[in-house]
C-alpha cells in the first residue's frame, strides 16, 4: 500500500472520461477532474467491501486494499443535444 500511497502523494492529479470509446462512437461523455488521496480508515473499507472483491483481497482488513478518494475541482458533461459542455468548478 505504501507504494500507491507515495504515488498519489507525489501527484494526486487525476482525470477521469466517462462515455467514451472512441472518436468515431463519442456521443455524450462526462470528465471529472480532482485530486487523490488515500484513506486508511478501517470504516470506509468496510462499508465500501463487497463479495466481488474476494477475488483480489482477503477481506476489508487486507493491508493491499486501499480506498481512494477523489475530490473533484472540475466536472464536465458534454451532451450530444448541446454545443457547450455544462461545467461546474470548485
Amino acid at each position: 500500500m505504501s507504494d500507491i500511497k507515495e504515488k498519489i502523494q507525489a501527484n494526486p492529479e487525476v482525470h477521469a472520461v466517462y462515455g467514451v470509446t472512441g472518436l468515431e462512437t463519442t456521443a455524450s461523455y462526462l470528465q471529472i477532474q480532482g485530486r487523490a488521496e488515500v484513506s486508511e480508515d478501517p470504516a470506509e473499507k468496510q462499508a465500501l467491501w463487497t463479495d466481488e472483491m474476494k477475488g483480489y483481497f482477503k477481506g476489508p482488513d487486507d493491508p493491499n486494499m486501499v480506498v481512494v478518494v477523489i475530490r473533484p475541482y472540475r466536472i464536465e458533461l458534454q451532451s450530444m443535444k448541446s454545443m457547450q459542455p455544462e461545467v461546474w468548478e470548485a
